[in-house]
């Protein structure tokens, strides 16, 4: 969390249980939002804002469910005293929070919702159809003592922005005293909170919740809302799109596209009667994969990109800047089945291609389609680990993001650009990309 804006991610505790068929809930759910929120905190601890590596292929118990305003307890122990709740009580939600920036305390206990229950009811009643509402109905077998609550819609959900109100006192965290002055005390001694075997109660509900309404908290029914464009971790409409770029045929092969520097791609036409047939990929981010001896590597992925139609060519646009070098970028595939973004493994299984990397060249070589949810999230969480990188990961000059430098390089990237895009509106001939046999200059 933000100690500074409230900012907050909702990360759940793992499942314990195996999940029933496709009621799974993994953690690559929450990687949107904790790359969004990295990007936005580039001076924050990696440790903080990424989630451990021995969770990312595991499932988490998604319980609360703000997205479906539900919450799930064992009703004969922890959550006996919630069993007997009627419509109109209500549950309030805390958690243990890592500041992102200095702060008094190396947690932040803060409140990160509230519920106005609607009704509440056993787990072994809950239908096929709604199982997929709860953790705890999510389960291959759903304990039938277990209790789910369902919240009012309107009145329920998430804090968009949480309410810190714990410290470090008497050698645990605690409510805050002032806060319990004001609120009548909770039933735990001295306002421990730092674990609960038995949720604690609010002694005086109506002074509690004169005290929540001051605080006039935006509730949203959605476990992790995500700003759109907003800086530099803008995530546009969610979608990434693989773009395989070609690979140098010799050490004269002067490339052009992309044109890194001037957030421009497809004016050499190469793309255009694929992903840049027609207009559909803009809002989406792409996601440039440069191909080297046995391995596959990612050199850049674009903020959201316009396509923009010249008239002869189609070119997706977005703010310049380098990509990574190609012996420092993240490896997508290699033919050893290595990979940085596990979920491509899975995606090429069963391939009939003689290597790993031919089967992902095969898969990506003119797609325009996205990657699915949860592997584009993957992506995004790997790339976003260098958008805070040393200088010396990034390429000073696009010939840096191949896997074999060209040895005359096009020392006129700006004119290159110009006439290209000129070309694209028709305004001079078409030319031939450059393959000089020798000079320092790559020239047409």
């Amino acid at each position: 969390m933000d100690p500074v804006t409230g900012e907050f991610i909702y990360v759940p505790i793992p499942e314990s249980e195996p999940f029933g068929k496709g009621l799974a809930t993994p953690y690559s759910e929450v990687f949107p939002a904790l790359s969004h929120f990295s990007s936005l905190h580039p001076e924050a601890k990696q440790m903080h804002v990424a989630l451990p590596e021995a969770l990312a292929n595991q499932g988490m118990h998604l319980d609360p469910d703000f997205e479906s305003l539900t919450y799930g307890d064992n009703g004969i122990r922890r959550g006996r005293g919630i069993a007997q709740f009627e419509p109109g009580d209500a549950l309030v939600f805390y958690a243990g929070l890592r500041p992102v920036s200095p702060c008094e305390h190396r947690l932040l206990y803060a409140i990160i919702g509230f519920y106005r229950i609607a009704s509440v009811e056993p787990a072994g009643v809950v239908t096929q159809a709604r199982r997929s509402e709860n953790a705890h109905t999510r389960r291959r077998s759903p304990t039938p003592t277990d209790i789910v609550v369902h919240a009012a819609s309107g009145e329920s959900g998430r804090l968009r922005l949480c309410l810190p109100i714990g410290e470090l006192r008497d050698g645990a965290y605690r409510v805050r005293r002032d806060l319990l002055e004001q609120w009548g005390g909770l039933s735990c001694k001295d306002g421990f909170i730092q674990r609960s075997a038995v949720p604690p109660m609010i002694n005086k509900p109506d002074r509690f919740m004169r005290w929540l309404e001051r605080q006039n908290p935006e509730l949203v029914a959605t476990n992790n809302p995500i700003p759109q464009h907003r800086g530099r971790g803008a995530l546009g409409d969610g979608r990434v799109i693989v773009v395989m770029l070609r690979q140098p045929s010799s050490a004269q092969d002067c490339r052009t596209d992309p044109l890194y520097e001037f957030g421009s791609f497809g004016l050499t036409d190469c793309h255009n009667r694929n992903l840049l047939l027609d207009e559909s990929a803009t809002g989406a981010r792409l996601a440039f994969v440069q191909g080297g001896r046995g391995e596959v590597r990612l050199v850049m992925v674009t903020p959201p990109v316009k396509v923009v139609d010249h008239g002869r060519r189609r070119e997706a646009q977005w703010e310049g800047q380098m990509p990574l070098r190609f012996s420092e970028a993240p490896i997508l595939i290699n033919n050893a089945g290595q990979s940085a973004v596990q979920g491509f493994l899975k995606f090429l299984e069963g391939s009939s291609c003689r290597t790993p990397t031919l089967a992902f060249s095969s898969a990506f070589r003119s797609r325009k389609k996205p990657l699915d949810t949860a592997l584009a999230a993957e992506l995004l969480c790997v790339w976003d680990k260098f958008q805070v990188s040393e200088p010396c990961l990034w390429a000073q000059h696009y010939g840096q993001s191949l896997w074999r430098e060209p040895r005359s390089l096009d020392r006129h990237r700006q004119s290159t650009y110009e006439r290209k895009l000129a070309e694209a509106k028709g305004g001079i001939e078409r030319t031939a990309c450059c393959r000089p046999s020798s000079g320092s200059d790559c020239r047409r």
